[in-house]
């Protein structure tokens, strides 16, 4: 893709500079977004794991070991802060349907950088402002080149395709993060349809061209309407990370070694995503239907999955897993207050292979097996309130509510979800006393329990108010009925990769308040 890519890109670049546009005039605006939240019972304290490494011998935990950064009930403790997005942009008009584009933020958390940082004998001091102020983008962009429709776009940029599900460039508070692309992009628009193309580097190691470099490109199709009120997407992306990833880099005499047992082999990893979205409205409902298949291959993922007290990780590891999720609403416009009721859900495929059979315990020989799940690329979606900061996976979703506006401006809304893991982990066995657990078949890892998949429901209550079109506030408040799945424990965070496990099935709840306001 990358060498197809390269000419166009020079091609396109020559006939923008060439026109020698002429400034017509100058825009500017921006966005600032507030954002305050507290979790009541929910944080642990501690950097224990919940289950130690001699209780695991040779299973491939991965990265994280079982660490769980959530606890509820005895023990657990809160946490409550408020952070800040500002943005501020200019966008330049000129001749020739050119356009050129330069966007900053800063992401701050209240009290990070506070001036007065002595205030007992008032050795105030300037605030560390080194990394606050970033190029959230900065691109030139011609439209209607050599035909109507055809959009050039070169630089930093934001993409959103679609609903964002996969590519997305705002994934929104706790924390603010935002995503920009330094990319080169090709629109072509027509009144039926749209062909999206894109090329960005994720990284430049400034080597030979590509060459241990990460890369990400994709393909998005979009058929306006295939039939009234329904539109079709289709789209494929490639994640391509070409960096050298090895357990061990020893001398001659080890890599001879590694190559004949075929141990700790580098290769490129490749990231395959095909998918397929319906969208649309028909009389009063609305609905989104997406779907995607998913494949790869990554030693470098596989290293991460080095068994206890083992060598080496999984060379070979690869992949081939679906994903989805769907919307369907029903907006009753003739009766006060317009209620909207719908449902919804969202599955992400995993493969659970932390436990060991009794053959590869005996014959495994140190070497791991990857535990992959459903990568979700860079989501704009937070699929729950609690666990969810984009990188939740191993888990699938059902969740119904209704949203109504008893006045104008205010809208009020009412969630109810319920989630289980698709793969779930199985735990040594054990017993407790007291607040110590045992192990006492420690040393045959063989012998297991699967752990529940019931992670729990959670509600959640809303209420916003569209000050105007620009200025609007938002307070929310959910509630998380634990499920045995979750107090035993299972890897659901960042990609799976990360172990939660309350301890206790004792509910927990999550406050927020947020204001955004546009100019």
């Amino acid at each position: 893709m990358t060498k197809r890519l390269l000419p166009m890109f020079l091609v396109f670049s020559c006939l923008c500079t060439l026109s020698y546009p002429e400034l017509i005039s100058v825009e500017v605006g921006g966005k600032l977004e507030i954002y305050g939240l507290y979790y009541h019972g929910f944080v642990e304290p501690t950097d224990h794991d919940r289950i130690p490494a001699w209780a695991l011998p040779g299973r491939s935990i991965g990265p994280d070991g079982t660490y769980s950064a959530y606890r509820t009930g005895k023990g657990s403790t809160g946490s409550a802060y408020v952070e800040q997005r500002t943005r501020l942009h200019t966008r330049a008009v000129m001749t020739d349907n050119v356009f050129a584009f330069i966007e900053i933020d800063s992401i701050d958390t209240w009290g990070e950088d506070f001036r007065s940082q002595d205030y007992l004998t008032g050795r105030d001091n300037r605030g560390d402002s080194i990394d606050d102020v970033e190029l959230f983008q900065a691109y030139i962009q011609c439209k209607d080149i050599g035909t109507e429709g055809l959009t050039f776009t070169i630089g930093r940029q934001a993409i959103d395709l679609g609903s964002g599900w996969l590519v997305g460039s705002d994934p929104g508070p706790n924390p603010y993060v935002g995503l920009s692309f330094d990319a080169i992009r090709l629109q072509y628009e027509q009144d039926a349809y749209m062909l999206d193309v894109f090329y960005a580097k994720l990284l430049e190691n400034m080597g030979s061209f590509n060459h241990n470099d990460v890369d990400f490109g994709g393909v998005y199709f979009t058929w306006k309407e295939i039939v009234e009120g329904s539109g079709l997407d289709i789209h494929y992306f490639l994640l391509r990370d070409n960096r050298k990833s090895e357990v061990t880099d020893g001398d001659l005499l080890l890599e001879t070694f590694e190559r004949i047992l075929d141990r700790d082999n580098s290769s490129t990893t490749y990231i395959h995503t095909v998918g397929m979205r319906f969208f649309g409205e028909y009389d009063k409902f609305d609905y989104e239907i997406e779907f995607a298949y998913q494949w790869g291959e990554s030693s470098a993922f596989g290293n991460l999955f080095i068994p206890i007290g083992g060598i080496y990780g999984d060379s070979d590891a690869d992949w081939a897993l679906p994903a989805g999720h769907f919307e369907v609403g029903y907006t009753m416009s003739e009766i006060k207050w317009i209620p909207r009721v719908y449902v919804g859900g969202c599955y992400y495929g995993a493969d659970d292979n932390r436990s060991l059979s009794f053959t590869d315990w005996l014959f495994r020989m140190g070497t791991g097996k990857a535990s992959p799940s459903f990568n979700r690329l860079f989501t704009a979606y937070r699929e729950d309130s609690f666990i969810d900061l984009s990188g939740m996976t191993n888990f699938w979703q059902l969740c119904s509510g209704v949203t109504v506006s008893p006045v104008e401006k205010i809208e009020i809304g009412f969630e109810l979800a319920y989630m289980q893991t698709v793969s779930p982990f199985e735990k040594p066995y054990s017993f407790s006393i007291g607040d110590i657990e045992f192990y006492p078949l420690s040393p045959f890892p063989f012998l297991s329990k699967t752990n529940s998949k019931d992670l729990g429901w959670q509600t959640l209550f809303t209420l916003s108010y569209q000050y105007n079109e620009d200025l609007s506030f938002e307070v929310g408040w959910s509630h998380f009925f634990i499920g045995d799945g979750l107090v035993e424990g299972n890897f659901l965070d960042n990609y799976a990769t990360s172990y939660i496990a309350t301890f206790s099935d004792d509910d927990a709840d999550f406050f927020y308040v947020t204001t955004t306001i546009e100019f």
